[in-house]
């Protein structure tokens, strides 16, 4: 199995009253009603009157500190300690070329509550309190919906245990490895 986190989204916070005093800043930004885009290293979101900054674009956690300096260092401010992650999204494959995914649905014990099928979409969607994963029957794997790294390694090896069950039932469901 091979995944990537695609897009980590956080927020910050800071006072707003100092937030809202540096609003003129110098730089490629997008104003709106209530909030403004700027799009440097990664994309921010700032919500002025309540000091809310969300982060967008990013890939790894060391991105997150980069995210910090950057908006401290424009802003001339100091964001608070602690950040809340809002969503990791991560895409993959499980090697696997699934041509029945509601024989998957109906047969593959994945311990969650709310597995959807819907027969006029080409995927499964299994819904985790940490996260969702969904998979479409040429294998690839999309997660979001984590809150932390430890949730998405849960539902990475939530992933692996689906492809462990489907492996050896390859010539019986016409399930094809795809080499990587």
């Amino acid at each position: 199995m091979n995944f990537k986190v695609s897009n980590i989204k956080i927020a910050f916070t800071c006072n707003s009253e100092e937030l809202r005093a540096r609003q003129s800043v110098k730089c490629k930004v997008k104003h709106y009603s209530n909030f403004s885009v700027l799009k440097l290293t990664f994309t921010y979101i700032i919500f002025w009157s309540s000091g809310y900054i969300n982060v967008t674009k990013l890939k790894t956690k060391k991105d997150i500190s980069s995210a910090r300096i950057e908006i401290e260092e424009l802003f001339k401010i100091k964001l608070h300690e602690k950040f809340d992650i809002h969503n990791i999204f991560s895409s993959g494959q499980i090697n696997l070329h699934i041509h029945s995914l509601y024989w998957i649905y109906k047969n593959i014990e994945v311990n969650s509550k709310k597995v959807l099928y819907l027969s006029f979409y080409p995927d499964l969607r299994i819904m985790c309190r940490k996260g969702t994963i969904i998979i479409f029957q040429s294998g690839k794997v999309t997660i979001l919906g984590c809150k932390s790294f430890e949730n998405l390694s849960e539902l990475y090896s939530k992933c692996a245990s689906i492809q462990t069950q489907l492996s050896p039932l390859k010539t019986k469901l016409s399930v094809k490895i795809v080499d990587s």
